[in-house]
């Protein structure tokens, strides 16, 4: 089995992780601001917005990191952490590829 960079997967990826992120600050900073000045049902109700987003995008990363498809047929990948190389690996069966998709801690060339 071969592994190839995954063509999309990381810049799809990081680009979630700061909207969301970015969007995330801005409701807890919005709640914070709002219950300090004494408006409260905004500032609760930015700080339960917080909360629902949180578990929102937190349950959608997941989605998107293990279902995968592959680039090449189309077909869907297994996902799975390689802890000998420290990265995240989507496995396509059908192709004999591995997908390497470039969101570990350790770069490999």
């Amino acid at each position: 089995m071969t592994i190839q960079d995954h063509p999309s997967f990381a810049a799809q990826f990081q680009r979630l992780f700061i909207w969301a992120w970015l969007i995330d600050t801005g409701l807890f900073a919005g709640s914070l601001y709002s219950l300090k000045h004494h408006y409260m049902m905004l500032g609760w109700t930015l700080a339960v917005g917080f909360g629902v987003f949180t578990v929102f995008i937190l349950g959608y990363g997941y989605y998107q990191l293990f279902n995968i498809t592959c680039p090449n047929c189309g077909g869907l990948t297994t996902t799975q952490k390689d802890n000998a190389q420290q990265i995240w690996i989507a496995k396509c069966k059908h192709c004999n590829v591995a997908w390497n998709l470039k969101i570990g801690t350790k770069r490999i060339d």
